[in-house]
């Protein structure tokens, strides 16, 4: 499963909001059965899924 989307931030707005920033997101794609935003212990992972944040390069 991939989504695709973004759009390229012009310059004059990331200086306007202090610049660029760098770190990391870590997490884990499960099938929220319930659709309550938490995993539970019967929720599956969801194999093979991609997240990316940041710029798209196609």
């Amino acid at each position: 499963m991939e989504f695709k989307g973004g759009f390229d931030t012009p310059e004059e707005v990331v200086q306007a909001f202090g610049g660029r920033a760098t770190g990391y997101v870590e997490g884990l794609v499960f099938h929220d059965q319930n659709r309550d935003g938490v995993r539970n212990p019967d929720e599956p992972p969801l194999p093979g899924a991609k997240v990316r944040v940041g710029a798209w390069k196609r």
